[in-house]
């Protein structure tokens, strides 16, 4: 589960979304949050992945489980504000990766290790940091 600061004021605004909004095929539980924007390789288990790209989100993220859409549009809205990618008007949230080479089973509680980090990650259009420019009056 992910935190999300949704657009309302007040204590209501911290809203706890469960993971399954974004339908994930895996899941990392622990570390930092969006780590995942500088792996290259990894591995889990004994099975090593090469991460292809970060995972550009649809609107569905703001459908639940029992198909109810939430009507203030969360978690696109605020996702939409800190990561959406600069060479695209995609939203990324997650990444795709797939095997490089080794078969394996993937078992929940396994250790990930990153092999290999991008030192040129994605890059953000970050809105959460402009200012409201002040209206000048004029005399």
């Amino acid at each position: 589960q992910r935190r999300v600061h949704g657009k309302q004021k007040g204590p209501k605004s911290m809203q706890t979304l469960p993971i399954s909004n974004f339908r994930p095929n895996l899941v990392v539980q622990g570390g930092l949050p969006w780590q995942e924007d500088k792996w290259k390789s990894l591995q889990i288990g004994s099975v090593s992945f090469n991460v292809q790209s970060g995972c550009g989100r649809c609107l569905q993220v703001n459908t639940d489980s029992h198909g109810m859409t939430r009507p203030d549009r969360e978690p696109m809205i605020t996702l939409s504000k800190f990561r959406r990618s600069a060479g695209s008007s995609k939203v990324l949230f997650g990444c795709y990766i797939s095997p490089s080479v080794d078969l394996g089973e993937l078992h929940v509680g396994q250790s990930i290790n990153i092999l290999e980090r991008n030192y040129q990650p994605q890059l953000f259009i970050n809105n959460l940091l402009k200012k409201k420019k002040k209206k000048k009056k004029k005399k």
